[in-house]
C-alpha cells in the first residue's frame, strides 16, 4: 500500500512538472534560409557549396545546392550574414550584409558567372526585404535601429510596441490589445522562452515578467497572423524578442536621464489660481504662468501683485 502511494505521488509530481515545463516553452526565434544557384542563362547548377557566415560572430553553415539549384540553411539566428556560392569552373559569388530577421524566413537567387575560383563576384544585399514571399505569416520587425532612435517613455521595449500597426492602447500600454483579440492570445518570449505570467494572461497578457529593456533588445517581431506550426497552441499573436548578441567587436551603452523641476510644464492647479489677466498685465505675469511646479501657491501670486502694481 506504501508503495502504491510513492508511486501515485511521483505520478502527481511528474505531471505538474511538465506542465510547468509547457509553460516555460516559447516561440522559436531562427529563421531558414532557403535559395537557388543558377548560371547566367538561368539554367540550375547542382553540387555547388554555399558557405553562410554571421559577420558578427564569425559562425558558419554550409550546404550544397541540388539537381534543381536549390539549397537551405533550416535554421539561423538573426542577425547580418556573408553568403558565398562556389563550385569548378564559376566565378564566386559573394554577397555580403545579407540581414536575417527573427522567426522569418528568408531567400536569396545566386547567379555564377563562367570563370575561374579566383575570380570573386561580389554582391551587397540591401537589408531585409520589404516583402517576405517564403510563408503567409503578417508580421512586423523592429531592428535595433529603430528602438534606439525612437522615443518611448520608459525603458521598457513593451511600451514601444504600442505603437504598432494592429495595438490599441485603450489605457496604459499594460492593457494594450492586438488585432481586436483578447489579451489571452499574445505570447512574449526572450530568445524562445516565454516572460509572461501564463496563470494571469486572460487579464494581464501585454505583460512581461521579465521586461526586455531597451539596451538589451536587438530586434523584435511581431506576428498577429498566419504564423507557423511551431507556434501552435501558444497564442494567436506571438511578440518575440531577441537579445543582442555578442560579437568579435567591443561594444555597449550608456545612458542617463535628466531631470529637473524648472523644465517641466506648470501645474494646472498653480495655473487655475492665478489671478485674470488684465489690459495693465506685464510679460513678467506671462512669465510667472508658466513658472516651475515647484513654486507655490503663495509665491506665485505674491509673484503676480507684485508685477501688477
Amino acid at each position: 500500500m506504501r508503495h502504491r502511494f510513492l508511486g501515485l505521488a511521483l505520478a502527481w509530481l511528474l505531471v505538474g512538472l511538465g506542465a510547468t515545463l509547457a509553460y516555460a516553452q516559447g516561440g522559436n526565434t531562427s529563421a531558414p534560409l532557403t535559395g537557388t544557384v543558377a548560371d547566367a542563362t538561368g539554367a540550375p547548377v547542382p553540387g555547388a557549396n554555399v558557405v553562410v557566415k554571421n559577420e558578427g560572430t564569425g559562425a558558419t553553415y554550409q550546404a550544397v545546392s541540388g539537381d534543381k539549384g536549390t539549397f537551405a540553411v533550416p535554421a539561423l539566428q538573426a542577425g547580418t550574414y556573408t553568403i558565398t556560392v562556389s563550385l569548378s569552373g564559376f566565378k564566386q559569388s559573394v554577397t555580403k550584409g545579407f540581414k536575417i530577421l527573427a522567426a522569418t524566413a528568408a531567400s536569396l537567387q545566386a547567379t555564377l558567372e563562367v570563370g575561374g575560383l579566383e575570380e570573386t563576384v561580389t554582391v551587397e544585399a540591401a537589408g531585409a526585404p520589404l516583402v517576405q514571399t517564403q510563408s503567409t505569416a503578417i508580421s512586423t520587425t523592429v531592428e535595433v535601429g529603430q528602438i534606439n532612435n525612437l522615443p518611448v517613455q520608459s525603458r521598457n521595449a513593451l511600451d514601444f510596441l504600442a505603437g504598432m500597426p494592429g495595438v490599441s492602447t485603450p489605457g496604459g500600454s499594460r492593457d494594450s490589445i492586438v488585432s481586436g483579440l483578447d489579451q489571452s492570445a499574445i505570447n512574449i518570449t526572450i530568445d524562445g522562452m516565454s516572460v509572461q505570467d501564463n496563470y494571469l494572461k486572460t487579464t494581464d497578457g501585454f505583460f512581461a515578467r521579465l521586461s526586455p529593456r531597451l539596451d538589451a533588445v536587438e530586434e523584435v517581431t511581431m506576428t498577429t497572423a498566419g504564423g507557423g506550426a511551431e507556434t501552435s497552441g501558444q497564442g494567436a499573436v506571438q511578440i518575440r524578442f531577441v537579445s543582442r548578441q555578442g560579437t568579435n567587436d567591443y561594444h555597449g551603452s550608456v545612458y542617463e536621464y535628466f531631470r529637473r523641476d524648472s523644465l517641466n510644464a506648470n501645474t494646472w492647479f498653480n495655473n487655475r489660481d492665478l489671478p485674470p489677466r488684465g489690459p495693465s498685465s506685464s510679460s513678467t505675469t506671462t512669465a510667472c504662468a508658466s513658472a516651475a511646479p515647484s513654486a507655490s501657491r503663495t509665491s506665485s501670486t505674491a509673484a503676480t501683485r507684485r508685477s501688477s502694481s
